[in-house]
Protein backbone atom coordinates (compact mmCIF):
# COMPACT_ATOMS: atom_id res chain seq x y z
CA UNK A 1 0.00 0.00 0.00
CA UNK A 2 1.63 3.27 -1.12
CA UNK A 3 1.23 6.63 0.55
CA UNK A 4 -2.05 8.34 -0.42
CA UNK A 5 -1.99 11.31 -2.75
CA UNK A 6 -3.02 14.75 -1.49
CA UNK A 7 -6.78 15.36 -1.28
CA UNK A 8 -7.58 11.67 -1.06
CA UNK A 9 -9.92 9.85 1.27
CA UNK A 10 -10.04 6.30 2.55
CA UNK A 11 -13.41 4.55 2.33
CA UNK A 12 -13.63 1.53 4.62
CA UNK A 13 -15.61 -1.56 3.76
CA UNK A 14 -15.92 -4.92 5.49
CA UNK A 15 -13.15 -6.56 3.47
CA UNK A 16 -10.98 -3.67 2.33
CA UNK A 17 -10.03 0.00 2.35
CA UNK A 18 -10.21 1.90 -0.92
CA UNK A 19 -8.42 5.10 -1.85
CA UNK A 20 -10.87 7.67 -3.20
CA UNK A 21 -10.30 11.03 -4.86
CA UNK A 22 -13.40 13.20 -5.14
CA UNK A 23 -14.48 16.57 -6.42
CA UNK A 24 -17.56 18.65 -7.09
CA UNK A 25 -20.86 19.12 -5.24
CA UNK A 26 -22.09 15.98 -3.47
CA UNK A 27 -25.72 16.85 -4.25
CA UNK A 28 -25.12 16.94 -8.02
CA UNK A 29 -27.87 15.21 -9.97
CA UNK A 30 -25.54 12.86 -11.88
CA UNK A 31 -22.51 11.52 -10.00
CA UNK A 32 -19.63 10.13 -12.08
CA UNK A 33 -17.53 7.13 -10.99
CA UNK A 34 -14.15 6.74 -12.73
CA UNK A 35 -12.61 3.26 -12.94
CA UNK A 36 -8.93 2.96 -13.87
CA UNK A 37 -7.11 0.26 -15.82
CA UNK A 38 -4.03 -1.95 -15.56
CA UNK A 39 -1.17 -0.59 -13.39
CA UNK A 40 -3.00 2.66 -12.68
CA UNK A 41 -4.91 4.15 -9.76
CA UNK A 42 -7.26 7.00 -8.95
CA UNK A 43 -4.36 9.39 -9.60
CA UNK A 44 -4.70 9.01 -13.37
CA UNK A 45 -8.08 10.79 -13.34
CA UNK A 46 -7.06 14.00 -11.57
CA UNK A 47 -7.52 16.24 -14.62
CA UNK A 48 -10.93 14.75 -15.30
CA UNK A 49 -11.99 15.07 -11.68
CA UNK A 50 -11.15 18.75 -11.88
CA UNK A 51 -12.91 19.51 -15.16
CA UNK A 52 -16.00 17.41 -14.38
CA UNK A 53 -16.28 19.03 -10.95
CA UNK A 54 -15.98 22.48 -12.50
CA UNK A 55 -19.00 21.60 -14.66
CA UNK A 56 -21.08 20.80 -11.59
CA UNK A 57 -20.70 17.03 -11.27
CA UNK A 58 -19.83 15.03 -8.18
CA UNK A 59 -16.87 12.95 -9.38
CA UNK A 60 -15.43 9.92 -7.61
CA UNK A 61 -12.30 8.04 -8.68
CA UNK A 62 -11.34 4.88 -6.83
CA UNK A 63 -8.12 2.94 -6.64
CA UNK A 64 -9.10 -0.70 -7.02
CA UNK A 65 -7.95 -3.05 -4.27
CA UNK A 66 -4.21 -3.64 -4.47
CA UNK A 67 -3.66 -0.37 -6.37
CA UNK A 68 -2.54 3.06 -5.24
CA UNK A 69 -3.12 3.52 -1.50
CA UNK A 70 -5.94 0.97 -1.34
CA UNK A 71 -5.44 -2.11 0.80
CA UNK A 72 -4.50 -5.48 -0.63
CA UNK A 73 -1.18 -4.78 -2.29
CA UNK A 74 0.36 -7.78 -0.53
CA UNK A 75 -2.37 -10.00 -2.05
CA UNK A 76 -2.57 -8.37 -5.47
CA UNK A 77 -2.18 -11.53 -7.54
CA UNK A 78 -5.14 -13.18 -5.81
CA UNK A 79 -7.53 -10.59 -7.22
CA UNK A 80 -9.48 -11.06 -10.43
CA UNK A 81 -11.90 -8.91 -12.38
CA UNK A 82 -14.80 -10.08 -10.22
CA UNK A 83 -13.05 -8.69 -7.14
CA UNK A 84 -12.66 -5.37 -8.92
CA UNK A 85 -16.35 -5.48 -9.87
CA UNK A 86 -17.09 -5.86 -6.15
CA UNK A 87 -15.06 -2.70 -5.49
CA UNK A 88 -17.13 -0.76 -8.02
CA UNK A 89 -20.37 -2.13 -6.58
CA UNK A 90 -19.35 -1.19 -3.04
CA UNK A 91 -18.42 2.36 -4.01
CA UNK A 92 -21.67 2.78 -5.95
CA UNK A 93 -23.55 1.52 -2.91
CA UNK A 94 -21.80 4.07 -0.72
CA UNK A 95 -22.62 6.86 -3.18
CA UNK A 96 -26.26 5.81 -2.99
CA UNK A 97 -27.40 7.29 -6.30
CA UNK A 98 -27.44 6.24 -9.93
CA UNK A 99 -24.08 7.22 -11.37
CA UNK A 100 -22.41 7.38 -14.74
CA UNK A 101 -19.70 4.70 -14.86
CA UNK A 102 -16.55 5.57 -16.84
CA UNK A 103 -14.13 2.70 -17.34
CA UNK A 104 -10.70 3.00 -18.96
CA UNK A 105 -8.95 -0.02 -20.50
CA UNK A 106 -9.27 -2.85 -17.95
CA UNK A 107 -11.66 -0.51 -16.16
CA UNK A 108 -13.86 -0.73 -19.25
CA UNK A 109 -13.87 -4.52 -18.91
CA UNK A 110 -14.82 -4.10 -15.25
CA UNK A 111 -17.71 -1.81 -16.19
CA UNK A 112 -18.89 -4.29 -18.83
CA UNK A 113 -18.73 -7.15 -16.34
CA UNK A 114 -20.59 -5.09 -13.75
CA UNK A 115 -23.39 -4.40 -16.23
CA UNK A 116 -23.57 -8.09 -17.17
CA UNK A 117 -23.47 -9.64 -13.71
CA UNK A 118 -25.21 -7.19 -11.40
CA UNK A 119 -28.52 -5.39 -11.28
CA UNK A 120 -26.94 -2.16 -12.41
CA UNK A 121 -28.48 0.91 -10.90
CA UNK A 122 -26.42 3.17 -13.15
CA UNK A 123 -27.46 6.19 -15.18
CA UNK A 124 -25.11 5.50 -18.10
CA UNK A 125 -21.79 3.90 -18.99
CA UNK A 126 -18.76 5.25 -20.85
CA UNK A 127 -16.29 2.73 -22.26
CA UNK A 128 -13.16 4.86 -22.53
CA UNK A 129 -10.39 3.27 -24.62
CA UNK A 130 -11.88 0.11 -23.19
CA UNK A 131 -10.69 -3.45 -23.44
CA UNK A 132 -12.52 -5.15 -26.29
CA UNK A 133 -15.96 -6.56 -25.55
CA UNK A 134 -15.94 -10.36 -25.51
CA UNK A 135 -12.43 -10.74 -24.12
CA UNK A 136 -8.94 -10.70 -25.61
CA UNK A 137 -8.43 -14.38 -26.32
CA UNK A 138 -7.22 -15.95 -29.56
CA UNK A 139 -6.62 -13.71 -32.54
CA UNK A 140 -7.54 -10.57 -30.60
CA UNK A 141 -4.58 -11.10 -28.29
CA UNK A 142 -2.29 -11.68 -31.27
CA UNK A 143 -3.56 -8.46 -32.87
CA UNK A 144 -2.79 -6.52 -29.69
CA UNK A 145 0.74 -7.92 -29.48
CA UNK A 146 1.44 -7.15 -33.14
CA UNK A 147 0.31 -3.57 -32.71
CA UNK A 148 2.54 -2.83 -29.74
CA UNK A 149 6.08 -3.58 -30.91
CA UNK A 150 8.81 -5.38 -28.95
CA UNK A 151 10.34 -2.45 -27.07
CA UNK A 152 7.00 -1.08 -25.90
CA UNK A 153 5.93 -4.59 -24.87
CA UNK A 154 9.09 -5.14 -22.81
CA UNK A 155 8.63 -1.76 -21.13
CA UNK A 156 4.98 -2.52 -20.35
CA UNK A 157 5.92 -5.86 -18.79
CA UNK A 158 8.40 -4.08 -16.52
CA UNK A 159 5.55 -2.12 -14.96
CA UNK A 160 2.97 -4.94 -14.98
CA UNK A 161 5.44 -7.18 -13.14
CA UNK A 162 6.22 -4.50 -10.56
CA UNK A 163 9.86 -3.95 -11.57
CA UNK A 164 9.11 -0.39 -12.62
CA UNK A 165 11.20 1.63 -15.01
CA UNK A 166 12.54 5.01 -16.03
CA UNK A 167 10.53 7.93 -17.33
CA UNK A 168 11.63 7.13 -20.88
CA UNK A 169 10.58 3.51 -20.47
CA UNK A 170 7.19 4.57 -19.13
CA UNK A 171 6.69 6.99 -22.01
CA UNK A 172 7.53 4.21 -24.48
CA UNK A 173 4.79 1.86 -23.32
CA UNK A 174 1.45 1.22 -25.03
CA UNK A 175 -0.10 3.45 -22.38
CA UNK A 176 1.54 6.64 -23.64
CA UNK A 177 3.18 5.89 -27.03
CA UNK A 178 5.83 8.57 -26.50
CA UNK A 179 3.35 11.44 -26.20
CA UNK A 180 4.14 12.63 -22.68
CA UNK A 181 6.31 15.57 -21.67
CA UNK A 182 9.44 14.70 -19.72
CA UNK A 183 7.85 15.95 -16.50
CA UNK A 184 4.66 13.93 -16.97
CA UNK A 185 6.60 10.82 -17.95
CA UNK A 186 8.66 11.09 -14.76
CA UNK A 187 5.56 11.57 -12.59
CA UNK A 188 3.65 8.69 -14.12
CA UNK A 189 6.64 6.33 -14.02
CA UNK A 190 6.70 6.86 -10.26
CA UNK A 191 2.99 6.05 -9.92
CA UNK A 192 2.51 3.08 -12.25
CA UNK A 193 2.23 -0.04 -10.13
CA UNK A 194 2.10 -3.79 -10.72
CA UNK A 195 -1.02 -5.56 -11.93
CA UNK A 196 -2.66 -8.77 -10.79
CA UNK A 197 -1.70 -11.64 -13.10
CA UNK A 198 -5.06 -13.22 -12.32
CA UNK A 199 -6.86 -10.09 -13.54
CA UNK A 200 -4.74 -10.01 -16.70
CA UNK A 201 -5.64 -13.65 -17.37
CA UNK A 202 -9.31 -12.79 -16.83
CA UNK A 203 -9.00 -10.22 -19.62
CA UNK A 204 -7.85 -12.95 -21.99
CA UNK A 205 -10.80 -15.23 -21.30
CA UNK A 206 -13.96 -15.15 -23.34
CA UNK A 207 -16.35 -12.52 -22.08
CA UNK A 208 -19.86 -12.68 -20.78
CA UNK A 209 -23.26 -12.40 -22.37
CA UNK A 210 -24.64 -8.96 -23.10
CA UNK A 211 -27.50 -8.09 -20.74
CA UNK A 212 -30.93 -7.53 -22.27
CA UNK A 213 -31.30 -4.15 -20.61
CA UNK A 214 -28.48 -1.66 -20.98
CA UNK A 215 -28.11 1.94 -19.86
CA UNK A 216 -27.17 4.61 -22.39
CA UNK A 217 -23.59 3.95 -23.49
CA UNK A 218 -20.74 5.87 -25.07
CA UNK A 219 -17.88 3.94 -26.65
CA UNK A 220 -14.99 6.33 -27.23
CA UNK A 221 -11.39 5.68 -28.20
CA UNK A 222 -8.49 6.73 -30.38
CA UNK A 223 -7.51 5.43 -33.79
CA UNK A 224 -3.91 5.72 -32.62
CA UNK A 225 -4.38 3.71 -29.42
CA UNK A 226 -1.61 1.09 -29.38
CA UNK A 227 -3.77 -1.36 -27.41
CA UNK A 228 -7.42 -0.93 -28.35
CA UNK A 229 -7.60 1.04 -31.58
CA UNK A 230 -10.31 1.49 -34.19
CA UNK A 231 -11.06 -2.20 -34.78
CA UNK A 232 -11.38 -2.91 -31.07
CA UNK A 233 -13.66 0.08 -30.50
CA UNK A 234 -15.82 -0.96 -33.44
CA UNK A 235 -16.24 -4.48 -32.08
CA UNK A 236 -17.19 -3.15 -28.66
CA UNK A 237 -19.67 -0.63 -30.05
CA UNK A 238 -21.32 -3.25 -32.26
CA UNK A 239 -21.58 -5.61 -29.30
CA UNK A 240 -23.70 -3.05 -27.44
CA UNK A 241 -25.61 -1.71 -30.41
CA UNK A 242 -24.12 1.77 -30.42
CA UNK A 243 -21.75 3.70 -32.70
CA UNK A 244 -18.16 4.17 -31.65
CA UNK A 245 -16.62 7.63 -31.39
CA UNK A 246 -13.06 7.61 -32.72
CA UNK A 247 -10.58 10.43 -32.11
CA UNK A 248 -7.27 11.00 -33.86
CA UNK A 249 -3.78 11.22 -32.44
CA UNK A 250 -4.37 10.37 -28.78
CA UNK A 251 -2.53 7.62 -26.92
CA UNK A 252 -4.23 4.81 -25.00
CA UNK A 253 -4.26 6.86 -21.79
CA UNK A 254 -6.43 9.56 -23.31
CA UNK A 255 -6.99 11.22 -19.94
CA UNK A 256 -3.22 11.78 -19.66
CA UNK A 257 -2.57 12.69 -23.30
CA UNK A 258 -1.61 16.30 -24.13
CA UNK A 259 -5.05 16.59 -25.79
CA UNK A 260 -6.92 15.12 -22.81
CA UNK A 261 -9.58 17.84 -22.93
CA UNK A 262 -11.06 16.61 -26.21
CA UNK A 263 -12.41 13.27 -24.92
CA UNK A 264 -13.37 14.93 -21.64
CA UNK A 265 -15.63 17.34 -23.50
CA UNK A 266 -17.24 14.46 -25.42
CA UNK A 267 -18.03 12.71 -22.14
CA UNK A 268 -19.56 15.89 -20.74
CA UNK A 269 -21.68 16.31 -23.87
CA UNK A 270 -22.86 12.71 -23.58
CA UNK A 271 -23.84 13.20 -19.93
CA UNK A 272 -25.59 16.51 -20.66
CA UNK A 273 -27.72 14.76 -23.29
CA UNK A 274 -28.99 12.29 -20.68
CA UNK A 275 -31.19 14.92 -19.04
Amino acid sequence: MTQPLPDTETWRFADKQLEIIRGGPEDASVPILLVHGVCHGAWCWQRYIRIFAERGHHVIALSLRGHGASSGGDRLHRFGLDDYVDDVADVLGAVGRRAVLVGHSMGGAIVQRYLATRSPAVRAAVLFASATAGGLGGRRFIDVIRGIGPTAMINALRFVSGRGGTADQANNTPFFSGRLSAADAHAHAERLGPESLRAVCDLLRRGFSVPQELPPMLVIGSRDDALFGARSQRITAQTYGVREMLLDGLCHDMMLDPHWRTPAEHILEFIAALD
